[in-house]
């Protein structure tokens, strides 16, 4: 055998015309496929990053409204607080926690059996794993900390966004 590449064995009997146009369609194939690993990449960054925008906001919101209960030691009150974040399909579990970090009140969606909520919390900020985000949000009560927002939520959303994208 001799030392011609795959490349000039691929090419070796096709006339110029030919070898013109695969070469143009296959610069054209690794374009689109470059350009659309791009995209995906691109695509998941930025979910990812809203994510965080919407959930941090979300806490905020549910710090804003638990202030009495947890100031008050109302356990029901946040039971209730929480609660309404269950009208969000992506929110899986939520929970209250105590300044000391205690868990105080706590929401599991029913149908997410099995997700964990910590009995203790610690730091602040997110995490992702897999097929989750979990982020934990101070609760202030004039410029005094009370406790903290603790939410973990599903990323089903971009995976079924990036399927129909890859379809």
């Amino acid at each position: 055998m001799t030392g011609k590449s795959l490349i000039d064995r691929f090419f070796a009997d096709k006339a110029i015309k030919q070898q013109l146009v695969l070469v143009t369609m296959m610069t054209t194939a690794f374009s689109l496929v470059a350009t659309s690993c791009i995209f995906f990449v691109y695509e998941y960054v930025q979910f990812r990053n809203n994510l965080i925008t919407t959930i941090r906001a979300v806490a905020e919101v549910t710090g804003a409204n638990s202030t009495a209960a947890l100031a008050f030691n109302h356990e029901v009150d946040a039971k209730n607080v929480l609660k309404a974040l269950g009208k969000q399909d992506n929110i899986l579990s939520a929970a209250l926690y105590t300044k000391e970090g205690a868990l105080f009140a706590s929401y599991q969606r029913p149908s997410a059996r099995g997700i964990d909520i910590p009995d203790v919390l610690s730091g602040f900020g997110h995490q992702f794993t897999s097929q989750h985000m979990m982020l934990k949000h101070p609760v202030s009560l004039e410029e005094e900390r009370i406790g903290a927002v603790y939410i973990q939520c599903s990323l089903n959303a971009v995976y079924v966004k990036l399927k129909g994208y890859a379809l």
